[in-house]
C-alpha cells in the first residue's frame, strides 16, 4: 500500500540509498566482487520500499535485480537505477528555495560519490578541483554551503575555510570537510577554522546525505527570517523593491495595496496581542489569496504591499476586492471572547514597463488615502481606458506641458492640449470635458480669466479645475479659489502628487 497521503518520501532520504547502489555498480564494473554483495542488499532494500510506496515500476526493476544471476547484476542493477533516478526527478513539488552547494575535490571517483549523494531538486551541485576555482564560484554565485577535500592541487583547504571566514557575506556558511588524513589534530584544526562536521573517506553517502540536508535546512530558516516578516509571513519591505528591480514587468502591470481601516483605534481599544493576532491572520489570508506570479509584503505596521505582474488593472481590482471582502469576513476575539471584525481598504495602480517603483507606491499610497478619507471598506483606483477621463491642459510651457501630458495619458486619460488661453476655452467649448489644468501665465489669454470664463458655462459649473503655475503669492493663490479654483498648486511641481489631486478631484 502506498505511504499515508500518499506522498513520496523526501528526495534527501531515497538520495543516499541510491548513491550506495551506484557505489556497488562502479566497484563491480572494475571488477571488484564486493560490489555484487552490495547491489543485491541495496536491491532488497529498494523492493521493500516500492512496495510500500506503490511504486510499480520501480518494484519490478528491484524484483528482477533481487532474483539476477551474477552475469547480469550489472545489467539489472543498472536498470534499477535509471529508474530510480527518474523516480527521484519527480517526487514532490518544486522547491520553494534553491541551494548552491560547491564540493572542492580532485578525485574522480570521490567526485562521481560525492555528486550522487548530493543530488536533489533544490540543488546545483558545482564541482572544482582546485582552490582557485572553488574561489571564482564563490565571488560569482550565492554559495549556501562548501564541501572540500584538504590536499587539493594548488593548496590546502584549510586555507580555503579560513579564507571563506574572513568573507562578511560567508560568515555563516555551512563547511563540510572531506578528507582521507583524518588524525585528530587535523581535525581540531577544521573545526577550529569553522568547519561543521569533518567525514573521513571512504565517507558513508547516508551520512553526508543526513548533515547536508540539515545544514541546508537551517540555510533555509535563516533565509526565511532575512526575507519573511515574522507576524505575517509575507516579504519584507527590502525585499519587494529588490524583485522590482531585478523583474522585467510587462504591459500591462500593476501595483496595490490593501491597509486595514481604523488600525491605531484598534491598537487602542485592545492589546498589542489581540493588534498582532488580527495582522497574523490577514496575513495569512493575503498570502493564500496572491496568485502564482504576483507576490506581496508587509509595508508598513498595517497595510500590505501587492506586486502583480502580467495583471491588468481591472484584474487586480478584482483579487484586491476579494482580499477585501475576506477580511470583512474574518472573525477576531477580544480579551473577553467577544467578536468582532475589521475592515480594510485598497489602492490600485496600473504600471508599464520603465515605471518607477517609488513612484508606483506613492501613487498606490494616494489611492488608498483617498479610499481612507472616504469611509473606508472601498477600493480606489486608476482610471482604466474604459473610463478614461478628458482632462484640459492650458500650458504654454513646452517642458511641463510634455510632463503633464506624458503622466497622464500614461494613466489612461485623454488629454486635450492647449498652449494660448483662447484657444483653451474654444476646446473645452468643443469638446466635453472632465477636468482642467490651467497654468497663469499664457498668450491669449491668461489662466485667472479662462478659468472665470469657465465658471459662467452652465455645463463647467462643477468642472474640477486645478491651477497649476509658478505664481505662488499669497494674493495670487486667493485670487484662483475666489474665482472658482479648486485647487491650486506652484511649480514647480511633482507628477506624483499632480496624479493624487487629479484623482481626488474626479472623484468628488
Amino acid at each position: 500500500m502506498p505511504s499515508p497521503g500518499g506522498r513520496l518520501r523526501a528526495p534527501e532520504l531515497l538520495q543516499p540509498r541510491l548513491a550506495v547502489l551506484t557505489a556497488g555498480l562502479m566497484r563491480l564494473e572494475r571488477g571488484e566482487q564486493e560490489g555484487a554483495g552490495t547491489i543485491r542488499r541495496m536491491g532488497k532494500v529498494f523492493l521493500n520500499w516500492a512496495i510500500g510506496e506503490g511504486l510499480e515500476n520501480v518494484e519490478k526493476a528491484a524484483f528482477d535485480l533481487v532474483g539476477a544471476d551474477d552475469a547480469d547484476l550489472l545489467e539489472f542493477g543498472s536498470a534499477l537505477r535509471a529508474q530510480l533516478k527518474a523516480t527521484l526527478s519527480s517526487m514532490g513539488p518544486e522547491p520553494s528555495q534553491h541551494f548552491v552547494v560547491l564540493v572542492v575535490e580532485d578525485d574522480p571517483t570521490d567526485v562521481i560519490f560525492l555528486e550522487l549523494a548530493l543530488q536533489a531538486p533544490d540543488r546545483t551541485i558545482h564541482t572544482v578541483s582546485t582552490l582557485a576555482e572553488a574561489q571564482e564560484i564563490l565571488d560569482r554565485e550565492e554559495v549556501a554551503l562548501l564541501m572540500t577535500d584538504l590536499y587539493l592541487p594548488d593548496g590546502d583547504g584549510r586555507t580555503l575555510l579560513a579564507h571563506v571566514r574572513d568573507q562578511e557575506r560567508y560568515i555563516d556558511l555551512p563547511l563540510l570537510v572531506v578528507s582521507g588524513h583524518g588524525t585528530p589534530d587535523v581535525k581540531a584544526e577544521c573545526l577550529a577554522l569553522g568547519a561543521q562536521s569533518f567525514f573521513e573517506k571512504p565517507v558513508d553517502p547516508t551520512a553526508i546525505a543526513t548533515t547536508v540536508s540539515s545544514c541546508l535546512h537551517a540555510v533555509a530558516k535563516r533565509r526565511l527570517n532575512e526575507t519573511t516578516d515574522a507576524l505575517t509571513h509575507l516579504l519584507k519591505r527590502n525585499v519587494i523593491r529588490d524583485l522590482w528591480d531585478r523583474w522585467t514587468f510587462p504591459d500591462p502591470s500593476s501595483v496595490g495595496i490593501v491597509g486595514l481601516d481604523g488600525f491605531r483605534k484598534l491598537e487602542e481599544r485592545f492589546d498589542h496581542e489581540i493588534a498582532d493576532s488580527v495582522l497574523a491572520s490577514v496575513g495569512t489570508l493575503i498570502r493564500d489569496a496572491v496568485p502564482k506570479g504576483s507576490v506581496a509584503a508587509r509595508w508598513e505596521e498595517a497595510e500590505f504591499l501587492l506586486l502583480c505582474p502580467g495583471l491588468n488593472r481591472q484584474a487586480t481590482s478584482g483579487l484586491l476586492q476579494k482580499i477585501l471582502d475576506a477580511i470583512r469576513d474574518l472573525t477576531h476575539r477580544d480579551p473577553r471572547g467577544e467578536s468582532f471584525r475589521v475592515t480594510a481598504s485598497g489602492g490600485v495602480v496600473e504600471i508599464t514597463s520603465g515605471a518607477v517603483f517609488d513612484d508606483a507606491v506613492e501613487e498606490a499610497y494616494a489611492l488608498l488615502e483617498e479610499a481612507f478619507e472616504s469611509g473606508g471598506n472601498t477600493l480606489a483606483e486608476t482610471a482604466g481606458a474604459d473610463d478614461a477621463a478628458t482632462i484640459l491642459v492650458a500650458e504654454d510651457d513646452p517642458l511641463s506641458a510634455g510632463i503633464l501630458i506624458h503622466r497622464l495619458e500614461k494613466e489612461g486619460f485623454n488629454v486635450l492640449h492647449f498652449p494660448d488661453g483662447s484657444e483653451a476655452l474654444e476646446g473645452a467649448l468643443a469638446n466635453q470635458i472632465s477636468m482642467a489644468i490651467l497654468d497663469v501665465k499664457m498668450p491669449g489669454m491668461d489662466g485667472f480669466e479662462l478659468l472665470e470664463r469657465l465658471r459662467k458655462v452652465p455645463a463647467y459649473y462643477g468642472l474640477p479645475i486645478m491651477m497649476l503655475t509658478s505664481m505662488g503669492r499669497e494674493e495670487d493663490i486667493a485670487r484662483g479659489f475666489d474665482l472658482g479654483a479648486d485647487d491650486y498648486m506652484v511649480k514647480p511641481f511633482s507628477p506624483v502628487e499632480v496624479l493624487a489631486r487629479v484623482r481626488r478631484l474626479l472623484k468628488r
